[in-house]
């Protein structure tokens, strides 16, 4: 449920952000500033299009490509001849977060999706204000 949760968040945080900047958001390089409350999904999405980026280039069998001098940084990580480092620095606030029981994780993000857009998890359904008139309670027991 806890992924499903971090989905439904990245989901609301990106159109809100889209619709704030009026523009369609480029991949996130610095993961510090993706929200913690999803920043595991994003961590796991980009670590999939390294491998892909990898794979591509293991494949890759043209020895031009793997010399060429003129190639700029984004050339070569297209090419899989070098892929930036995901992993560049510590991240406290990302190890503090996954120390938390997956539960505390999951509450933390349904009260995120509640107080920030009215959505509750449980119910799959985005309110019109903070009252959220109709949802029987935060837990999902309350919801059976």
């Amino acid at each position: 449920m806890w992924w499903g949760a971090m989905k439904v968040c990245e989901k609301f945080d990106t159109e809100e952000e889209v619709e704030k900047q009026g523009k369609v958001i480029q991949q996130r390089r610095d993961m510090k500033k993706v929200n913690v409350l999803w920043r595991n999904l994003a961590l796991q999405r980009q670590q999939r299009d390294k491998d892909k980026v990898l794979r591509k280039g293991a494949l890759d069998s043209l020895s031009s490509r793997w010399n060429d001098d003129e190639a700029d940084a984004d050339d070569k990580v297209a090419m899989g001849v070098e892929v930036e480092d995901i992993e560049d620095e510590e991240d406290t606030e990302l190890d503090e977060f996954n120390a938390l029981d997956v539960g505390e994780r999951l509450e933390k993000v349904v009260e995120y999706l509640r107080s920030t857009y009215h959505y509750c998890f449980w119910c799959k359904y985005r309110y019109a204000d903070e009252t959220m008139e109709g949802c029987p309670g935060l837990t999902e027991e309350e919801h059976d």
